[in-house]
């Protein structure tokens, strides 16, 4: 739940299978596919890579009259950025992307507050696949067209769905821990509690009174619990 809140699984591609796993036997000698291999060392190559370089120390005199005027060092060269731009058409296609998800999809209220961060972090996301796949092509163009943005987007609403499939899961978990932690409280207490005294007693596992209600809700249903309603002494109905 805290790693929720706190935005962290945000910063990570969520994949989820799409049919239950099925048991393999894999043999000892596993062989890459060597068209992958050639793809991948030709994005590697076209990046550049980092090289690292030792400088002796400057020193001058010999002996006890030694003088070190520059000390050792290691120089590093990084090779220069490669840039990109957007076509006209992939730019009009990720501006449409980016209002549907960081504003429309946000402000309809659909999206849970707790995937915000997500949410606000596809776009960019969407434009850093569309460089890798870009530089794909193994070429020297530097233009980004609708074609490779479209491709990151089915990577990214493929991320978002599984995303969604995550979240459910962790919704389900978190709703059986609360209904075992109510039911529990109710067993080692012994009489009826309101649902701001169950919220009190049940601490961290339940953030708002409206969670356990609809906790309560579906245990009632179950036959797990019963409603009792009161009179206090304000003339409320007290349940």
């Amino acid at each position: 739940e805290r790693l929720w809140d706190e935005g962290l699984w945000s910063r990570f591609a969520l994949i989820t299978p799409d049919a239950p796993p099925a048991y393999a036997v894999f043999d000892h000698a596993v062989s890459l596919p060597s068209e992958l291999i050639t793809d991948l060392r030709a994005i590697h190559n076209a990046l550049g890579e980092p090289v690292l370089s030792w400088v002796d120390a400057e020193i001058v005199g010999d002996g006890k009259h030694k003088k070190v005027i520059e000390p050792a060092s290691v120089e590093v060269y990084v090779p220069p950025p490669r840039e990109m731009t957007l076509s006209d058409d992939a730019h009009a296609l990720w501006l449409n992307y980016d209002k549907a998800v960081r504003y429309d999809l946000l402000n309809s209220g659909a999206v849970n507050d707790t995937l915000l961060a997500n949410y606000t972090r596809y776009p960019s996301q969407a434009l850093k696949l569309a460089m890798l796949i870009r530089l794909a092509d193994c070429d020297d163009g530097d233009v980004i067209e609708s074609s490779h943005l479209c491709r990151a987007l089915q990577i990214i609403e493929r991320w978002r769905a599984n995303l969604h499939d995550l979240w459910q899961d962790n919704q389900r978990t978190s709703e059986i821990r609360l209904s075992d932690r109510i039911v529990q409280v109710l067993r080692d207490k012994g009489y009826a509690l309101t649902v701001r005294e169950l919220q009190q007693a049940v601490g961290s596992r339940a953030k708002t009174a409206k969670e356990v209600k609809d906790v309560l809700e579906v245990l009632r249903l179950a036959g797990q619990v019963a409603l009792e309603e009161s009179e206090a002494q304000n003339k409320r109905i007290v349940q």
